[in-house]
């Protein structure tokens, strides 16, 4: 976690204003808890603060340009980060870099999310923000797509919501769920087609099985039409959305995976 004392010199760099520097010092010491596991106050950035994010890119704007001026490809997001290097012998050489300054400067790599990966291997992969990268078998090109995790995550947001619907209308449900569908679409808009369409046929599903049950609830048929309730049928109310298949690759084929 970033220490304090080292990321209020940071942040003084860029403000002098006296009551900002006093807000963020404030925020920094709040106590906070998250679930059952207590926040240390001494050192790291509140998980979920707004400013968290903008606080870690300040800390770590110099361990970017350090490694962009020794050769290094890299993306960052917060404390997430992805290197990319030429082979193996590059990969090694930008890991030992990343834990001589992380180390000079009070931070360390989390063990079970620090990795090198060589993705010319089959079977090799990789997970950053919430996705999941892996080289095609067939193409060889690498692939991109949600984690299990997050594919999970949004099916149980859309089974939780279609088991409480109280009766409600298709429409309603729909518009119920479409800012939590529409966000999730949107984030996962760079993933392969395919992700997009299996949640897409997870909904239909569910809103398939809510109009048998009210349909059985007035005593109709117990099954129903499904050349009724098409893909075009849902499109129409605004249920489902499909994405075209993403072409583009990325650049480079050994990485580096890391969390501070």
């Amino acid at each position: 976690m970033i220490p304090h004392d080292k990321l209020m010199e940071r942040v003084k760099e860029k403000i002098s204003d006296g009551k900002t520097l006093d807000l963020i010092e404030a925020f920094l010491k709040a106590g906070i808890f998250d679930g059952i596991k207590e926040w240390d106050p001494e050192k790291g950035t509140p998980q979920g603060g707004v400013i968290s994010p903008l606080l870690a890119n300040i800390y770590l704007n110099e361990f970017d340009h350090r490694m962009t001026a020794a050769g290094f490809e890299i993306v960052r997001y917060a404390d997430d980060f992805l290197v990319m290097c030429d082979n193996a012998k590059s990969a090694k050489r930008g890991l030992r870099k990343i834990k001589r300054w992380m180390k000079a400067h009070g931070l360390n790599l989390h063990p079970d999310k620090t990795r090198i990966a060589d993705m010319n291997q089959q079977d090799e992969y990789f997970e950053f923000l919430g996705y999941h990268f892996e080289r095609s078998k067939r193409t060889g090109r690498i692939n991109r797509w949600p984690r299990k995790q997050s594919m999970a995550k949004m099916k149980d947001t859309v089974r939780k919501h279609t088991r409480r619907c109280n009766w409600q209308s298709v429409e309603e449900i729909i518009k119920g769920l479409r800012p939590s569908l529409k966000g999730w679409y949107e984030y996962f808009k760079h993933s392969n087609r395919w992700a997009m369409l299996e949640v897409d046929a997870f909904f239909r599903r569910r809103l398939r099985s809510i109009i048998a049950k009210y349909n059985r609830k007035k005593g109709s048929h117990r099954f129903i039409d499904n050349r009724k309730y098409t893909k075009k049928y849902f499109a129409e109310l605004a249920a489902c959305r499909t994405y075209p298949d993403s072409r583009s690759e990325i650049r480079g084929s050994w990485s580096i995976l890391n969390k501070c």
